[in-house]
């Protein structure tokens, strides 16, 4: 009986409808894809930023991008102010029931202005707690979805691909990203060439699949150093001022997970990853990317300043009034093509280079290229992800590098495998034209004290032997039961690769060249 006196109570039903209309309101504003709106605002913020600074663009050209700009961002104002209206309207749907509900009740105004003011409180009480309660509860699933997405590789969300989108694909707008990034962090007094050998810069490079991750992440395991992680991502240029706005709960996967590559190498939003390559094509893209192959070159003076400019950048993100000061580290195995500008401007740096038995090197690389073929058919975002990055090795935006003396390989002395990246004969001839530079290199006695190869397969088979000798010559001093844990990250490789599947001499030539560089 007291719940239908109840029923029965306009008053009662004015509450309960505000409730409902709370709820409603909420669940409307989560079905909503804001996130698409706000991807379609951030190609509009794109395409303005270029209209208005890319010089490159003539007046007409320049025209014509402000008008897709401006339409683009008026198309997301208007479905975005439509979107708001239409959930006040929502809102205050019970609007009219309440007013006919309350008119006939025996209060007298002041009661009823207070009833309305009551009503209102509870709509906007109920809306935040549900609210509140809803978004919690997505975050929750969010997080178990999120490290799913991780493991297969598909963690990147509609806004997320808009923002790399932003901030990568116009070589413009990255370069503004960094003068942005100088201006506020840069300390002209810590630049590292002329800093003190406790912060001389090391880097890893070589051909892919050589052991150049797993190094570099041992490395960055000691806590000595500085480097770029995927939490850089997606300013790498401005890692300073994406770290202030990170902090607003801005976010990735903490939890380590397989890389794509499926190689068993584990990572997280906070491991090293070889980022730093977005300065080269922004600076330096006209100058060794071609169509079809990344160019052995000279950098010039002024890209190297800039360069260094950077790394001083970097190495703001750690305290570097802690004593011992960090050093810079990174993996970029695109600094094979530029070693000689690198270590002459570098006169303090270290450089490690991986050297991995050449028939297991090209078959690794081989099978890594067809899994990176399949992947990026699949996934689209994946290609253009690798090309702003600069990531050629494999799939389809592979360039492979282009040194003097490739025509000795390619010129009828090989069969038509010799261009097929399908094929081991292909990554075989790789191999040799790579480390046959990096012997040419080694041959110039001033940079001899600079490089160090690192044999790939007494790294796997001895670590901890060659984790000290590492250690060592890099001025580290690491004590041995910390090099034993770091030991247990390598395990040995079985062999995959059949000698009968390529050309006897070419395999004695690398076979030769591997030997030259293992003494």
């Amino acid at each position: 009986m007291y719940s239908e006196t109840l029923w029965k109570d306009p008053e009662y039903i004015a509450y309960f409808l505000a409730i409902l209309v709370s709820v409603i309101t909420v669940e409307l504003l989560l079905t909503i894809k804001w996130s698409t709106l706000l991807a379609r605002l951030l190609k509009g913020v794109k395409l303005t930023l270029i209209a208005l600074f890319d010089d490159s663009l003539q007046d007409e050209q320049k025209e014509i991008a402000l008008r897709k700009a401006a339409f683009a961002m008026l198309s997301v104002s208007f479905k975005t102010l439509f979107l708001f209206l239409a959930i006040i309207g929502v809102f205050y749907l019970d609007s009219p029931l309440k007013a006919l509900a309350l008119s006939n009740t025996s209060h007298h105004s002041v009661s009823t202005d207070l009833s309305w003011t009551i009503l209102l409180l509870i709509k906007s009480m109920v809306a935040m707690v549900y609210w509140l309660i809803r978004i919690k509860l997505i975050k929750t699933s969010n997080k178990a979805t999120a490290v799913l997405k991780a493991q297969s590789d598909q963690s990147y969300s509609v806004i997320s691909k808009a923002l790399h989108d932003l901030a990568l694909d116009s070589p413009l707008i990255a370069r503004m990203s960094l003068e942005l990034e100088k201006k506020r962090y840069l300390n002209k007094d810590q630049l590292l060439s002329t800093s003190s050998t406790s912060q001389k810069p090391i880097w890893v490079c070589g051909l892919a699949r050589a052991g150049t991750t797993i190094l570099t992440d041992v490395l960055y395991e000691t806590g000595l150093f500085t480097s770029l992680t995927y939490r850089q991502m997606p300013f790498p240029l401005a890692p300073n001022v994406w770290k202030k706005l990170s902090r607003w709960g801005i976010s990735g996967i903490e939890q380590k997970v397989e890389r794509a590559h499926g190689d068993g190498i584990l990572v997280s939003i906070n491991s090293p990853e070889a980022l730093e390559e977005v300065f080269w094509r922004v600076y330096e893209s006209h100058v060794y990317q071609q169509t079809e192959s990344l160019s052995v070159h000279q950098s010039s003076p002024e890209s190297l300043l800039a360069f260094e400019e950077y790394l001083s950048c970097i190495l703001q993100l750690e305290d570097q009034s802690s004593l011992p000061a960090k050093r810079y580290l990174s993996k970029n195995n695109n600094h094979l093509i530029r070693l000689p500008s690198l270590l002459g401007h570098f006169p303090l740096a270290k450089i490690l280079v991986p050297l991995r038995e050449p028939l297991e090197h090209a078959e690794s690389l081989r099978r890594q290229h067809q899994k990176w073929v399949e992947r990026h058919q699949e996934d689209p975002f994946s290609l253009s992800y690798m090309n702003w990055l600069s990531h050629h090795e494999f799939g389809l935006g592979h360039k492979p590098f282009s040194f003097a003396q490739d025509s000795a390989h390619t010129q009828g002395e090989i069969s038509s495998e010799s261009t097929d990246p399908h094929s081991l004969t292909y990554w075989l001839i790789r191999w040799i034209e790579a480390y046959s530079y990096v012997e040419s290199v080694l041959a110039e006695p001033r940079y001899q004290s600079q490089i160090l190869i690192v044999e790939y397969d007494a790294l796997s088979s001895e670590p901890s032997k060659v984790l000290s000798n590492i250690f060592s010559y890099l001025d580290l001093a690491i004590e041995q039961k910390e090099v034993l844990a770091l030991a247990e990250r390598f395990k040995v490789v079985p062999k995959r690769a059949e000698r009968k599947s390529v050309d006897p001499s070419l395999l004695n030539k690398a076979e030769g060249l591997y030997r030259r560089l293992s003494e």
